[in-house]
């Protein structure tokens, strides 16, 4: 089962975490439904216990502080809100956890200007990058020796995923980033479609690493 970790930023966008949220749980929903084990624990992480937005009119309760999130195999980071080097400040407690898992092997994904956040990690120094275009000139002066991709959809380098895309009845889920891991899956099983993956899983007992569909 792949261990997804949905930060939870400060001053973030909330229908940015609940979309990813959403759109994996309804992945897990559609393989239960057919009869297949659930392919991702999704968890939603931060640094309290409920982050609220727009100044409490919404809140997030979170499943795990940073120091409990001990495991995943991909953490998403969604868009900032608002001003980007205040939004930066609020969530410097969330650059050491995601640079550690990184380290420890875990993909990382940012959705629009969540890239913001990512690029202040270090682990997008010498790299390209994806945001919204909007931020494009911001985010040259703020990151100098970050390569934006002008009109990019998704990059991924080295295990490190951006997208400036934001979709799905205007909400901010960018699903390429979603096929872009899907199909890393894939990749590890030497397959090339979700039906084969079916097949080898049922072939070799492995339906934890299949993935019977989704609406993306």
């Amino acid at each position: 089962m792949k261990k997804i970790s949905i930060l939870v930023p400060e001053s973030a966008v909330v229908e940015a975490v609940a979309s990813p949220q959403y759109v994996f749980s309804a992945a897990n929903q559609f393989l239960q439904a057919n009869g297949k084990e659930p392919l991702f624990q999704v968890n939603l992480v931060g640094n309290k216990k409920e982050v609220k937005f727009r100044n409490g009119m919404f809140s997030v309760r979170t499943d795990l502080l940073f120091d409990d999130a001990k495991e995943a195999d991909l953490i998403i980071i969604p868009p900032l809100f608002g001003d980007m080097r205040s939004a930066i400040a609020l969530n410097e407690a969330a650059i050491p956890w995601i640079v550690h898992h990184y380290k420890k092997g875990t993909e990382i994904a940012s959705l629009c200007v969540g890239a913001f956040l990512l690029a202040s990690t270090g682990l997008l120094k010498g790299k390209k990058c994806s945001t919204h275009w909007a931020y494009y000139n911001e985010f040259r002066e703020t990151f100098p020796d970050v390569e934006i991709v002008d009109g990019g959809v998704i990059t991924e380098d080295n295990g490190i995923y951006s997208s400036y895309k934001v979709i799905a009845n205007d909400l901010f889920i960018a699903i390429d980033t979603v096929r872009s891991y899907i199909k890393k899956i894939y990749e590890k099983l030497h397959v090339h479609s979700k039906s084969e993956a079916v097949n080898k899983a049922f072939k070799d007992r492995l339906q934890e690493e299949t993935f019977n569909g989704c609406y993306l």
